[in-house]
């Protein structure tokens, strides 16, 4: 049951009974006067309204507890009485002259039935009290399980709604202690004594009474408001809140003791840091320009970003500049190139930026929580945010219109990673620099010193900080206290004094970059494991390359031959991985390689907290062995094995780059590949035993965001036999997770529903399985015929909105599927909402054809070839003329099938 809904309920039935008394007890009066002048009839009428109104309340309320529904069906009786009163008072009031209601009522009704009436009146009241005690007070009831799950949800968001459920909810029910101290039963003993003597007195008790009911009913109503207004405000941040949101920054080391202290003045001496943040954070002029942290790779630059957001010293300078009256919000987002599509896109930044600051701000996060409504087509205030899309332009837009419409909410960015961010770098520093126009915001930034972000925010020395110059003192900090917590080296280098000069040669060497000094000091502490002596130390440290590619093959080298086909199997499904995948995906994998036929037609079954912590501290063990480190298993969200939080990740970003980019590399997957081995199809066999083992297999859990990368992975592979081969029956079993039934589902009504998931990822083979084996009836069912199906998923491959967003489209193979369809019939120029599907997919994806993507070129000319319009404006002219500026002219001719 809904507690919004009991809530709903109850407030409207306490409604009605207050109505009844105040009708009964005199409160109200039928006639103004006694001798009959100035009838009130329209009194009469609006009360006939508001009856009527109450019951058709009560009478759509849906779901509810078999007390509730008891308590409205009384209530509808109570109702209809009123009502049938109420219209033979309307109709008589010009010829009769009554004193009051409870007078009235003793004329046109009989005895029998005035106690049947007051009786369920009677009762009206004692079960609408009950009901509301139990609402309030039962801590099973739903509604208390609710206002606790609001006040959690409100603390794991780390938000700051200003809302007050558990005050009002309180307020109820000190409201309905009141009423439940007053003898309702003896007031209708009272009241029925006074209709049998036509008595029209108003006991003080009758109107205390009235006064009671009336403020138990506001603070129900104030509750349910609030309640409604929480989950309101709640949300728009889930909505904004993507599942790895925070995973970057979290998985970021914290600076190591004392580590950074440089950036802050030392508030006990007179030192002077060396460089110029602590000025920026305080400078109150109306341009302070933007900082940027630079850093070669490896240097520690998101490890600084993260020490700066978090120190307390941020914001206290930060203060200084904002005003002690203003609000001070601080917003961030880490950008992460592994990473899903959300956390290295423009789309990504925008939400994690407006979760961050509305979060903070809840008069803020209600107006753009009407922004964002007024702005879906068609949206109104009764839409669920839930069904709401939240595009690019639409983010961006109320992102600008929160900053410009709050000016005394003053906000610091902290944008990491712009060299991680998937797109242009134009993009991103024109977002930066109009994010620094506002009067009431700062923006601070960190990069890899690539050219165009030195000619962006390079041209102020004060503002740049270059991290590899500035922390040699605190790398030589990590160094020393880091090898002399380990005892054996500590009482080596006690006997050895040339041990000192290893560290300073390990700073000398490092040039400043940290991720350098971790492997080093990684790898000498490995060597005390084995006792290595002194200058056994000194051979391993000058064994190690300064250059990271370098080092990174020398670890490559150190992996055992029996583990290096194994190396390369983690290694491609890596690369091929849309993200960190979980560990446990990898150790199906390798069930997968080591059982015939798994998990094909395995029950779903939980798998037990012991058995799967297990299997993750055998991944940590097993990685470490076939990697080297290069690839390890991180925790995020808590401190040990988590079933899906437990991520494999590269080192560094520096590795996987040096996986795409290195001869090395490939050469190694050459000569140690297997034949049969394909990343992206193990990916899906992983991903679908991590399904059906998932602990929560076999209740209402399904991660959606799992079974669609089950779908783009098979998408991604190159071989069509392999994956109608291998991959077809996964998808199938996939279907089951998906409520689809426990049948083989190509042959069930919900077909449709099924190729519409393929369809977003332009699996043409299976869809065109799925259709031959399915039966017709359903293929014209709505009276659609097959080309109008076909027209549906063309629609469907091609819109923006996306059933998950964790991972780019497929787009080579989307515009073979697109050519699969316009083959059969689907029509471009089919109309849905206000545009074609043509007209749709150039304003949803008209930059990609500007930039000359070949997957989108190439799903343009099939859909002219399929008889979309050259013609439909697109830009500021059509797109048969602007694509003529866009293409050379031979390729626009082929395109436009000239």
């Amino acid at each position: 049951m809904d507690p919004l809904s009991a809530l709903s309920a109850t407030c409207n039935v306490l409604q009605l009974f207050d109505l009844a008394w105040k009708l009964l007890s005199g409160a109200r009066t039928v006639y103004k006067s006694v001798d009959g002048a100035t009838p009130n009839a329209a009194f009469l009428e609006a009360t006939l309204d508001n009856v009527t109104q109450l019951r058709d309340s009560i009478n759509a309320q849906k779901g509810l507890s078999p007390r509730l529904e008891k308590l409205c069906k009384l209530s509808e009786a109570v109702a209809a009485d009123l009502s049938g009163i109420l219209a033979t008072l309307k109709s008589s009031a010009p010829q009769r002259k009554w004193q009051s209601f409870k007078v009235a009522l003793r004329d046109i009704r009989t005895k029998k039935e005035i106690g049947d009436f007051l009786l369920r009146i009677q009762q009206l009241q004692t079960q609408v009290v009950t009901e509301v005690q139990f609402l309030m007070m039962n801590k099973q009831s739903a509604l208390h399980q609710e206002v606790a799950s609001l006040e959690q949800i409100t603390k794991d968001l780390g938000a700051n709604l200003d809302t007050h459920v558990d005050d009002l909810r309180k307020e109820v029910v000190h409201q309905l202690s009141q009423v439940k101290t007053t003898n309702v039963e003896s007031m209708m003993e009272h009241l029925s004594e006074d209709v049998q003597r036509l008595s029209i007195r108003q006991p003080a008790e009758f109107e205390s009474l009235s006064r009671q009911i009336d403020a138990l009913s506001t603070a129900i109503a104030q509750l349910q408001r609030e309640m409604q207004e929480t989950k309101s405000m709640q949300g728009l941040l889930k909505l904004l809140q993507f599942e790895r949101l925070d995973f970057r920054f979290e998985s970021i080391s914290v600076a190591h003791r004392k580590t950074f202290e440089w950036v802050f003045r030392d508030q006990d001496s007179e030192t002077i840091p060396i460089s110029g943040f602590e000025d920026w954070l305080r400078n109150t002029e109306d341009s302070p320009g933007i900082f940027w942290v630079r850093g070669k790779a490896g240097s520690g630059k998101s490890t600084l970003m993260k020490f700066l957001c978090n120190d307390y010293r941020t914001a206290e300078n930060l203060r200084v500049w904002a005003g002690q009256d203003a609000h001070l919000v601080i917003a961030k987002h880490f950008f992460w190139n592994p990473g899903s599509s959300l956390q290295k896109s423009f789309e990504g930044l925008l939400q994690s930026l407006l979760f961050d600051i509305l979060r903070q701000c809840p008069k803020q996060l209600r107006d753009a929580e009407r922004r964002i409504k007024l702005r879906n087509i068609g949206a109104t205030s009764r839409h669920h945010l839930g069904s709401m899309t939240l595009h690019t332009p639409l983010l961006w837009g109320v992102l600008q219109e929160t900053i410009r419409t709050n000016p005394a909410t003053k906000i610091c960015f902290f944008i990491d990673g712009l060299d991680e961010y998937n797109g242009s770098s134009e993009s991103i520093i024109t977002l930066v620099n109009t994010l620094a126009t506002y009067e009431n915001t700062k923006v601070c930034v960190s990069s890899r010193p690539w050219a165009e972000f030195i000619l962006a925010f390079g041209a102020d020395d004060s503002l740049v900080l270059k991290v590899e110059d500035l922390t040699a003192d605190d790398i030589h900090r990590y160094v020393y206290e880091t090898l002399m917590a380990n005892d054996r080296f500590k009482r080596l280098a006690n006997q050895d004094v040339t041990l000192m000069g290893l560290m300073d040669e390990i700073v000398r060497k490092s040039d400043g970059v940290f991720l350098w000094v971790y492997l080093v000091v990684r790898s000498l502490l490995e060597g005390m494991k084995y006792a290595d002596s002194t200058r056994f130390l000194w051979k391993r440290l000058r064994s190690f390359p300064v250059d990271l590619d370098e080092f990174f093959h020398h670890m490559l080298l150190g992996i055992s031959p029996i583990y290096r086909t194994k190396a390369v199997n983690v290694f491609k499904i890596a690369m091929a991985a849309t993200a960190s995948m979980p560990a446990m995906m990898y150790h199906y994998i390798e069930q997968t390689e080591e059982i015939e036929g798994f998990p094909l037609g395995y029950p779903w079954t939980p798998v037990s907290q012991t058995d799967f912590v297990t299997s993750i501290e055998d991944m940590v063990l097993r990685l470490d062995g076939w990697t080297k480190g290069l690839l390890e298993v991180v925790h995020h969200g808590r401190a040990g094995p988590d079933f899906a939080l437990s991520k494999v990740e590269f080192l560094h970003r520096t590795v996987r780059d040096f996986f795409e980019e290195s001869t090395t590399i490939q050469d190694m997957f050459e000569t140690h590949s297997d034949p049969d081995f394909d990343a992206s199809g193990m990916i899906c066999y992983g991903l679908l035993a991590f399904t059906k083992f998932h602990p929560q297999s076999g209740t209402e859990y399904t991660d959606y965001d799992v079974i669609m990368d089950i779908f783009y992975h098979a998408a991604m592979i190159s071989d069509d036999a392999w994956r109608i081969r291998h991959v077809h029956p996964v998808l199938d079993e996939a279907g089951w997770a998906i409520r689809v039934g426990n049948r083989d589902w190509k042959n069930t009504p919900t077909v449709n529903t099924m190729c519409e998931y393929a369809a977003e990822y332009g699996l043409s083979g299976y869809i065109d399985e799925i259709l031959q084996n399915c039966d017709p009836v359903y293929l014209v069912s709505d009276n659609r015929s097959v080309e109008e199906l076909y027209t549906q998923l063309l629609w469907i491959a091609l819109r923006s909105k996306r059933t998950s967003t964790q991972h780019e489209r497929p787009w080579q193979s989307i515009a073979g599927f697109v050519l699969f369809l316009v083959e059969r019939g689907a029509n471009p120029n089919k109309w849905y909402g206000e545009s074609t599907i043509w007209q749709q997919f150039l304003s949803d994806f008209g930059d990609r054809v500007k930039q000359r993507d070949g997957s989108v070129l190439e799903i343009c000319r099939v859909l002219i070839m399929g008889g979309a319009d050259p013609d439909v404006p697109w830009l500021d002219s059509t797109f048969r003329h602007r694509i003529a500026l866009v293409l050379p002219y031979n390729e626009a001719a082929y395109l436009l099938g000239l």
